[in-house]
């Protein structure tokens, strides 16, 4: 059986929900979670909110694999994503800080 990708809410965060199971139970899922950042964990808030830019995130892509056997399925959590987005969110605020830096000191004028 073939799950074509659709969209729901699972305990009120955004999930976009694929994948297929077999005859012989044989598991193979992929969820996507959109979750919202107040309700991520406050252990993982305290890591993620030191890094600079964290702050302009509303919503971590989270992805969970579901694999293995009706009997013994296998789920395995995806940062993938997460980690690509704060890694951009990073870099956007570490240039604006740079260029904020550059302008308060007048360097600007330097380099026109």
């Amino acid at each position: 059986m073939v799950v074509s990708p659709f969209s729901t809410k699972i305990a009120g965060q955004d999930v976009t929900i694929s994948g297929k199971q077999s005859v012989t139970k044989n598991l193979d899922y992929r969820i996507d979670f959109k979750v919202n950042k107040e309700d991520v964990s406050d252990e993982v808030t305290k890591y993620i909110g030191m890094v600079p830019g964290a702050e302009n995130i509303a919503k971590y892509p989270i992805g969970i694999n579901l694999g293995g056997t009706f009997d013994k399925p296998e789920v395995k959590v995806d940062l993938t994503e997460a980690k690509k987005l704060v890694e951009t969110e990073f870099k956007k605020k570490a240039g604006s800080t740079i260029q904020d830096a550059v302008k308060k000191l007048g360097l600007d004028k330097l380099f026109k």
